[in-house]
């Protein structure tokens, strides 16, 4: 199959021309001519005196929420929960402290005295513990694994068989 050119040539300078005149409107800007085409003068709502003032008293609140929050002391949870459900343990003395941190360039918090706090949940009778830790730590540990152990012939709902 060949092209047909008495076909595609008129085809092609029909095609640059509309290309061209759509240049020309773009970069002569004569599209700003229709009325119709220009910026949004009037939107849905007027905006009154009350939208005004009701912007002006939400900018207050925020101010005054800002500075509030600037000089009350910043109460440090854990995540989004707020207080923690499962109790605190902490040794009294221990300090947040900003410091910057060279090797990562940016502020950090330090706890000074979260030796003490570690100490504290150590020794505590209800405070949460790291399993692998404790259970290495009381020379506790699980028998070796073998290649034909028994141990899974006695599972009543195996996968494969």
């Amino acid at each position: 199959m060949q092209a047909e050119w008495e076909w595609l040539i008129p085809l092609f300078v029909i095609t640059l021309a509309f290309f061209g005149c759509t240049l020309f409107v773009y970069f002569g800007e004569l599209y700003r001519f229709d009325p119709d085409w220009g910026p949004v003068r009037k939107f849905d709502s007027s905006g009154k005196e009350d939208l005004g003032i009701n912007q002006l008293l939400i900018h207050r609140h925020l101010e005054r929420t800002r500075a509030e929050a600037a000089t009350a002391k910043q109460e440090v949870n854990y995540g989004s929960i707020g207080v923690p459900t499962w109790g605190v343990i902490e040794a009294p003395w221990q300090k947040r402290e900003l410091m910057w941190d060279p090797n990562l360039k940016q502020e950090v918090y330090v706890k000074r005295g979260f030796t003490d706090t570690q100490y504290l949940r150590a020794h505590s009778t209800w405070w949460g513990r790291d399993g692998p830790t404790y259970i290495q730590n009381a020379g506790l540990a699980a028998p070796a694994l073998t290649v034909n152990d028994f141990c899974g012939d006695l599972v009543e709902q195996r996968m494969a068989v």
